[in-house]
């Protein structure tokens, strides 16, 4: 018999030496003692034959055989019998792997080809997984380390796909010392640390620290690899702290890492991949970070999503990026900026952001749109808002300097016109429209500078601040949190707010207006007799119905309507409508302050018109038509006159007007004469009229005639 062993034939004079060994190992696995003391012949027996096997006579093979003893897998791991199959189970492998009893080896059958069951192929805990012995070379490392129990075991290692390749694997491993217990990683080639050449690290970081973490661990703590990225990268290490925003964005002019130094391997540093600047890139980034003339200093994530807590390892940070792809900063508003719901966008190509609430998106103006690259020059006061701002900003004289913003803006401008710096208490530009308010005398009802005295110019002035409806707008700050039903102060919702209600809650007659004479309690001064004048005998009329305020002046629907309170000087308006200007042509009624008197009014006497009636022609025997005119006296009263009686508007009786006001209607008897006899409205004696009955009939628009016929009146008509 020959025998190929370590590439040297074995002639018929060793045979029987081999024979020998054949059999003492036989003797040896079939006697097996239990437990038997160190030392003992059986074992020296079986060590031979690992020494004799593993040593002097290894067999030469070309199939799976060869490949697990070049991965120091020793003969008797397989075959502890010497040439008779079978694992030796205990065996514990130097990574702590074990052969079980349950392992087995499957012989071939027909097609399906020998294998084996055997915990060096599913070591640490995978589950047991046959290996064909045939399965070609190299096998998958995934093949024998599941996935979910390496990942558990070891939470650190990075993510491994159940699809991965050997390749991929050796990508961090080497494989040199595979079964021997010691997990051997990669290294890095010498220009890894290289700052000046191409393959520096960082040029690889910045496109993803996945690669990185693979290795390093998530937290880059080093894990197996021993080496820690904050090693170098920590507070007094030989590289920047990661745990500031310096150790990638820069920091030359503060610790902000404004403006952010170039990428590694783009151009725009010579220390960090070469190249000129990119203007872009540094831009007005310094400018936002500083605090300003204009404003605070604001945080990057105004215009970028910053990572909390400075932790550089949040997701989305520092991207992995596909090969070619050139890393580039993203820009996602937020904070400050979109305040206000604004949309603001920016555009690289031209360098500008657009509509932002920092350059004005919310303000008359409509916001501006920077370049990014400007400079400081397109920022002043006025490049966001006018100066003074558009209505309803109220009306301010801003010529003598913007020093006239302070009294209401006292937060933002001083007195001599100059923005307060936001470390020494300036509001400018923190997302409120700071109004300082008032003065303490602006509550003080026995001040010159009490508020009702700048209302009354004109209330469109307060709703610059306080809102179109006056409920607090920007301020927050109401006028109806006391101009209220139920409130400390006059309700807005009933004219009695303003014009008086002393007397009723018409708002008649009105109180006089703040500033001007009139009133002890509101600004001081003797009575004006023309401010109150006949204003309550007009919407209490005796004579009339209730003459309403819009027959006089144009009757707001709020206190905020439009021409309401709206004079400098204020001084009420007086406008004729509805009954008051139902006059016959000729000229209209008008009113004069000078002499508080109003004329051709309908209510006064501005009518005219004609009456038809029939009369017996006794001579003809026919009825005949008669038709008679009639007028209203055109009175021109003063509004501060006594009342009104039967002869103020017209006569008493009306002459003139036919033969019923003639004084001889029905023969002078039988009360002929009196109003009531035709007019449902009055009442009277002996021709003379002497009350009104109905005063809603009377004064009314039209002549109302209701004749009260008797028997007598068939004697003529």
């Amino acid at each position: 018999m020959t025998v190929s062993c370590s590439g040297r034939r074995v002639h018929s004079t060793l045979r029987a030496a081999a024979l020998l060994w054949l059999a003492a190992a036989a003797w040896a696995c079939s006697e097996r003692p239990a437990a038997a003391p160190a030392g003992a012949p059986q074992t020296r027996v079986a060590r031979a034959a690992v020494t004799l096997c593993g040593g002097e006579q290894t067999c030469v093979a070309t199939d799976a055989h060869a490949r697990h003893q070049a991965n120091g897998l020793d003969c008797v791991s397989c075959h502890p019998c010497g040439g008779q199959f079978g694992f030796r189970t205990g065996y514990a492998f130097p990574g702590g792997t074990t052969i079980q009893p349950t392992d087995a080896y499957t012989p071939p059958s027909g097609t399906t080809p020998a294998s084996c069951t055997v915990a060096c192929h599913y070591p640490m805990g995978s589950p047991p997984a046959p290996v064909r012995w045939s399965a070609p070379a190299p096998l998958a490392c995934v093949g024998c380390h599941d996935v979910p129990t390496l990942l558990a075991r070891f939470p650190n290692h990075p993510s491994v796909p159940a699809t991965a390749t050997r390749g991929d694997c050796e990508a961090c491993h080497q494989m040199t010392q595979h079964t021997s217990g010691t997990v051997l990683l990669q290294r890095h080639p010498t220009t890894w640390m290289v700052r000046t050449d191409p393959g520096f690290h960082a040029a690889s970081a910045i496109r993803g620290l996945g690669s990185c973490q693979a290795c390093h661990l998530r937290d880059l703590s080093g894990g197996r690899t021993g080496v820690a990225c904050t090693d170098c990268h920590r507070a007094g290490g030989s590289a920047n702290d990661f745990a500031t925003c310096t150790a990638c964005h820069g920091g030359v002019l503060n610790q902000t890492g404004a403006p952010p130094a170039a990428i590694w391997g783009f151009a725009g540093d010579p220390n960090r991949g070469g190249g000129t600047a990119d203007p872009v890139r540094v831009g007005a980034h310094a400018a936002h970070v500083t605090e300003g003339q204009f404003g605070p200093a604001f945080p990057c994530s105004s215009c970028h999503l910053t990572p909390p807590n400075d932790a550089y390892l949040s997701a989305g940070h520092i991207d992995d990026l596909a090969p070619g792809a050139i890393p580039q900063a993203e820009v996602v508003f937020g904070g400050l900026s979109v305040n206000g719901s604004v949309s603001p966008q920016w555009n690289r190509g031209s360098a500008t952001c657009s509509a932002t609430y920092c350059h004005g998106a919310t303000l008359d103006l409509g916001g501006s749109t920077p370049v990014w690259t400007g400079g400081a020059g397109q920022v002043f006061c006025g490049s966001c808002h006018g100066v003074p701002p558009a209505t309803p900003h109220i009306r301010v004289d801003t010529s003598g300097g913007l020093g006239a913003c302070s009294p209401c803006h006292s937060f933002t401008v001083d007195g001599a016109g100059q923005l307060i710096p936001a470390s020494q208490g300036g509001r400018h530009l923190n997302g409120l429209l700071e109004a300082s308010g008032h003065d303490a005398a602006w509550m003080d009802r026995t001040s010159p500078g009490f508020h009702a005295f700048a209302a009354n110019r004109g209330i469109q002035n307060c709703t610059a601040c306080h809102g179109t409806d006056l409920t607090g707008g920007s301020v927050r700050v109401g006028c109806t949190d006391c101009h209220r039903a139920g409130g400390v102060a006059n309700d807005f919702a009933s004219c009695t707010a303003c014009h008086g209600g002393a007397a009723n809650q018409t708002g008649a007659p009105p109180a006089a207006i703040w500033g001007y004479a009139g009133d002890p309690n509101r600004g001081g001064g003797t009575a004006d007799p023309i401010r109150v004048g006949a204003h309550t005998r007009h919407v209490q009329a005796q004579l009339t119905a209730p003459i309403d305020c819009a027959a006089c002046h144009v009757k707001p629907t709020s206190v905020l309507s439009a021409g309401h309170i709206d004079d400098p000087t204020p001084v009420a308006s007086v406008s004729f409508h509805g009954l008051a200007a139902q006059v016959p042509p000729g000229p209209g009624p008008s009113w004069s302050r000078a002499t508080a008197g109003c004329s051709a009014t309908y209510c006064h006497g501005n009518y005219a018109g004609s009456y038809t009636y029939f009369t017996y022609d006794w001579g003809n025997d026919v009825y005949v038509q008669q038709t008679v005119a009639y007028a209203g006296a055109r009175a021109t009263p003063t509004w501060t006159d006594g009342p009104m009686t039967c002869a103020s508007c017209h006569g008493n009786p009306p002459r003139g007007t036919g033969n019923w006001h003639s004084g001889f209607h029905g023969y002078q008897t039988g009360g002929y004469n009196d109003c009531q006899l035709c007019h449902p409205d009055a009442s009277g004696a002996n021709g003379v009229g002497t009350s009104i009955t109905n005063p809603a009939l009377h004064l009314n628009g039209v002549i109302d005639v209701q004749p009260q016929w008797g028997n007598r009146c068939f004697g003529c008509h």
